[in-house]
């Protein structure tokens, strides 16, 4: 509960800044990657199946690092997309 908590707070913040949705689109790759990750441990593991600690920790906190991750990865994105001016201003 504690990540989906954290997931709100960060998505909402990074909606209100005014980047043109740059640092949203960011944190919005790091939701999709968080959910299919959860998707693939709950699959793997099952419900009733009991979760190590570092499955805790990636569920509780997973979200925050990969936002940090995908932000070089949306970057790798734009620069294949051929927005590499939208680099320029963002990577300095």
């Amino acid at each position: 509960m504690d990540g989906c908590i954290l997931q709100t707070i960060i998505m909402v913040l990074a909606g209100m800044i005014l980047d043109g949705g740059a640092l949203f689109q960011v944190c919005f790759y790091a939701w999709v990657a968080f959910w299919g990750g959860v998707m693939l441990n709950v699959g793997r593991l099952g419900e009733a199946a009991g979760k190590s600690k570092t499955d805790n920790f990636l569920m509780r906190y997973g979200h925050f690092l990969l936002c940090v991750l995908s932000y070089f990865i949306t970057g790798l994105i734009w620069k294949w997309r051929g927005y590499d001016y939208l680099l320029k201003d963002w990577f300095q």
